[in-house]
């Protein structure tokens, strides 16, 4: 199953055009340039983020269902590249102290719990002597948490949220994962297994 996307952008006349949500007025798009997913569950995103004559803010929210309880191994990462496209210094700064935010949600209830791999950073290209486009360097943040989903818990999401100044593009890509982690009960049965397995073996050879 894909992840369903809803976007939303503090920038005014929004038009979608496909994956362009963009604001004729100031010049600012939002373009969705990646987005997939599965079960597993996993959302991985890109996203490009353009202003024209005035700073702009960014969010996209991304959701699959989930169908996982108990302890939970969370990962998530992230890169960013900032372009400055004019003669002033540029700046990409987290929205809500993060950039990239994970939660698991239980729609019945409307309680949520937050992953606890939220990332995310400030990025900021000087503006040279000489005024041309300069690219900042790709920078990755990952983090990974342990957490315990009730039962419940049927909606994985993520939001990015980003603001940039003006005569900005910067491009956001990620993916945030979860997985289950074995009980320690799970882990006796699978060594009893083990040890049963390597008994009969032995039987075997011995007769």
């Amino acid at each position: 199953m894909s992840p369903t996307a809803t976007v939303a952008a503090t920038i005014h006349d929004a038009q979608w055009d496909g994956f362009n949500l963009r604001d004729d007025a100031s010049g600012a798009s939002l373009i969705l340039s990646k987005l997939d997913g599965n079960a597993d569950p996993t959302i991985g995103f890109g996203l490009l983020g353009i202003t024209g004559a005035s700073p702009a803010a960014f969010s996209a929210t991304f959701s699959i269902p989930v169908d996982l309880v108990g302890p939970i191994l969370a990962q998530s990462n992230a890169s960013y590249t900032v372009t400055r496209l004019g003669t002033t210094p540029s700046t990409l700064s987290p929205s809500h102290a993060f950039t990239v935010t994970s939660q698991d949600t239980n729609s019945n209830t409307g309680d949520d719990i937050n992953k606890g791999v939220d990332i995310g950073d400030t990025f900021i290209v000087a503006a040279p002597k000489i005024a041309d486009t300069i690219t900042f360097p790709s920078t990755t943040s990952f983090k990974e948490n342990v957490f315990v989903a009730p039962a419940g818990t049927d909606l994985f999401s993520v939001e990015v949220a980003f603001t940039l100044t003006k005569d900005t593009s910067a491009s956001v890509t990620g993916v945030v994962h979860q997985t289950a982690v074995p009980e320690p009960s799970t882990y006796g049965l699978l060594a009893a297994g083990l040890a049963f397995v390597g008994f009969m073996t032995r039987r075997r050879l011995s007769a």
